[in-house]
C-alpha cells in the first residue's frame, strides 16, 4: 500500500511512502527512519513555513569535492523502464512512481527533510530544507537517490544529495555512516560516501 500526501512547499510535492517496504526498513534496524517517514505525513510534525520560505538544498551556494564514482547499478534500468511507461507528463514522476511501485527496495519519494538542530555546525545551512527524490534500502544501508536527466553533466548534485543525507540523518536519527548517496539517469549512476564530506564541511 502506498501512502500519499500532497505538500504545498512553494509548489506541490507528492510525498509517498510504500507501507509494506517499511517493514524491510524496520527489519534492517531503521525503526527511527520508518517512524519519521510516517510522522512527517502529519502537518504538526513538519515545519511547513520553513519549506515555504527556503532556502532549498538545490539552491545551496556550497561547493564540495567528492570522490564520486560512476557505477553499474539497477537504478539505471529502473529509470529506463519508468521513462518508457510515460504514464505521467513529468519524467521525474514516471521514474519515481515506477520505482516506488515495482522496486522492492524503494520505500519513499519526495521525502521532506530539514535541519532540526544546528545544521551540523556548517555555516548558512541550518535553515535549509529539501525533498529527497527516492529512498532505497540496500546492503543494510539507506540510499539517498536523486534522479537527474543528463546525470553526467551534473555539477551540483553532490552538494544537493549531501545536504539531503545530513538532513535525513538529523531528522531520522540515522548515523551518516549508514547512508550512501547517489544520482542517476537511465544511462549512468554515480555514488559516494557522504560522511567524509560532511566532516570536511564542519572543519572549514
Amino acid at each position: 500500500m502506498i501512502l500519499s500526501k500532497s505538500l504545498k512547499h512553494g509548489w506541490y510535492y507528492y510525498y509517498k511512502v510504500h507501507e509494506e517496504t517499511l517493514d524491510t526498513v524496520r527489519q534492517s534496524g531503521y525503526s527511527s527512519l520508518a517512524d519519521f517517514l510516517l510522522d512527517a505525513r502529519q502537518q504538526e510534525n513538519r515545519p511547513d513555513s520553513r519549506f515555504e520560505r527556503g532556502p532549498r538544498s538545490s539552491q545551496a551556494d556550497l561547493s564540495v569535492n567528492a570522490g564520486v564514482n560512476e557505477v553499474d547499478h539497477l537504478v539505471t534500468d529502473l529509470a529506463s523502464i519508468g521513462l518508457e511507461s510515460d504514464y505521467y507528463k513529468d519524467n521525474h514522476m514516471n521514474v519515481q512512481m515506477f520505482m516506488l511501485a515495482y522496486d522492492k527496495q524503494t520505500f519513499a519519494m519526495e521525502v521532506p527533510v530539514w535541519f532540526q538542530n544546528d545544521g551540523w555546525n556548517v555555516p548558512n545551512v541550518h535553515e535549509m530544507t529539501g525533498h529527497i527524490d527516492l529512498l532505497r534500502i540496500e546492503d543494510n544501508h539507506v540510499w539517498v537517490w536523486d534522479y537527474k536527466p543528463d546525470a553526467h553533466l551534473e555539477e551540483t548534485a553532490t552538494t544537493q544529495t549531501l545536504l539531503y543525507a545530513m538532513m535525513l540523518s538529523d531528522c531520522a536519527d540515522i548515523p551518516l555512516d549508514n547512508i550512501t548517496c547517489g544520482y542517476f539517469d537511465e544511462l549512468r549512476a554515480y555514488t559516494y560516501d557522504p560522511a567524509p564530506l560532511a566532516k570536511k564541511l564542519r572543519e572549514r
